[in-house]
């Protein structure tokens, strides 16, 4: 058996050019990208290396002060896989373009964050708004939805591994137990291992 996983690991790194993950499991926010990343990683979406970096929140884009500077507008803008864009140069995704937008067709500067993480639900996006977004005092706030699988995404019998909230009697969301924990062997695994991660 273990001779099978290190055959099958060498011809996974031979044959297919699998990266380790880009993501983590955050026990409040369900998952998020790798604080502080940055770097090179082959994307198959894209058939390329994309240069990545991702904050020290775990979403794309340069880090920023939590207080605005003085005269600047910012956007918060909140979704799944099409926020994060991982698959095009961060110059191209939509939080880039609208940023460049808003700057060349207004005296007011701007400042547009990217909270997108691939496979979240609208549930994650309240979550990463209230603890991680609010802090940054986003004048406007988007959510991206896409009718596509984003309805599924929010029900916890048509999809599974996100953060869920349920509608009180008293019309409030009260949450759904979520865990987030990976177990050590997990994690050393999502970064070791080109099988591991390529049959998830």
């Amino acid at each position: 058996m273990l001779l099978a996983l290190v055959l099958a690991e060498v011809l996974i790194r031979l044959a297919i050019n699998v990266e380790p993950s880009l993501e983590v499991r955050d026990p409040v926010l369900g998952k998020t990208f790798i604080p502080g990343f940055s770097g090179q990683v082959w994307i198959e979406e894209a058939q390329r290396e994309i240069n990545l970096r991702f904050n020290t929140d775990g979403f794309r884009g340069p880090d920023y002060a939590h207080d605005k500077p003085a005269g600047v507008r910012r956007v918060a803008v909140l979704g799944d896989s099409m926020v994060a864009s991982v698959a095009v140069d961060e110059k191209d995704t939509m939080v880039e373009l609208l940023q460049t937008r808003l700057n060349d067709a207004s005296t007011t500067s701007w400042q547009v964050l990217n909270y997108g993480v691939a496979g979240s639900g609208t549930s994650q996006d309240l979550l990463v708004y209230r603890h991680v977004a609010a802090r940054y005092q986003p004048d406007v706030v988007v959510l991206v939805y896409f009718m596509g699988n984003d309805f599924a995404d929010n029900s916890p019998q048509l999809s599974s591994r996100r953060v869920y909230f349920e509608v009180t009697e008293n019309d409030h969301l009260k949450p759904i137990e979520f865990t987030a924990r990976s177990s050590a062997g997990s994690v050393w695994l999502n970064q070791h291992s080109r099988f591991y991660v390529w049959q998830k």
